[in-house]
């Protein structure tokens, strides 16, 4: 088995995954609104569940939201296993891993945050919480789509 890779090892690894890189198809352009779309949906459907209605409304209501936001995660799979087979790694992946786990976490709370508060809110706020979560998703992804595109 090999140790250590020698130093011209390790620039053609570089170089071969800076063309990559540069040679990669950017995400398209219809990915950002859609997946902040799915995002919000899925959150507003499962804040407008109400436990007191009727069970089998509650828990139609509750898979109609469930179905929505799988929706959501495959398509996040699908960028990010595009990306990753692309060569084109995520920045805030490349990034020390304390810096990662705060960004993850940060995320975590919003949600999880949002998600109690989704449980006290009524009417309009709901719809104003998801339009919020889905238009932070929308940011990032298309900040990120930008970053990654040649043009």
């Amino acid at each position: 088995m090999k140790g250590e890779p020698s130093p011209q090892d390790q620039l053609d690894i570089a170089a071969s995954a800076t063309m990559r890189a540069r040679t990669a198809t950017p995400v398209p352009q219809w990915v950002p609104p859609v997946a902040a779309l799915l995002g919000a949906s899925s959150l507003l459907v499962v804040g407008l569940a109400r436990p007191e209605s009727d069970d089998a409304d509650f828990w139609a209501v509750m898979s109609i939201g469930g179905a929505i936001f799988c929706v959501f995660l495959a398509l996040m799979t699908w960028v990010w296993h595009r990306q990753r087979s692309n060569g084109v790694a995520p920045r805030y992946l490349l990034d020390l891993p304390r810096r990662r786990w705060q960004r993850v976490s940060l995320f975590l709370v919003l949600v999880l945050v949002s998600s109690v508060a989704q449980g006290f809110l009524d009417g309009w706020a709901h719809v104003i919480s998801a339009v919020l979560l889905g238009g932070i998703g929308w940011w990032v992804l298309e900040r990120q789509r930008r970053a990654t595109c040649l043009s």
